[in-house]
């Protein structure tokens, strides 16, 4: 990917994170397809999730995808954490 009149710069140098109020969640189909892109794309994605999943039904991308959730109590250290990575 190149920037105009820039640098160019690859996928693998870009990281993401989704900070989610709950994941997995019924309703996430949308992001479910943006993360799905990302990942596809070779972007370092990560998924922090304020609280535990309720649901049993969980689309099947979901399913997929929560190898790359941490899950942490809101404003926990390993949220800030989380912050200072994906700021640096």
């Amino acid at each position: 990917m190149n920037a105009p009149n820039g640098p160019s710069a690859s996928t693998d140098e870009f990281k993401v994170a989704y900070i989610l109020h709950r994941f997995p969640y019924l309703t996430e189909t949308f992001i479910m397809r943006e993360m799905y892109g990302l990942r596809d794309h070779g972007v370092d994605l990560q998924i922090f999730s304020l609280l535990p999943p309720v649901h049993t039904v969980v689309h099947q991308q979901a399913r997929e995808m929560e190898s790359l959730a941490h899950y942490s109590p809101y404003l926990s250290l390993r949220v800030f954490a989380a912050l200072l990575y994906f700021a640096i």
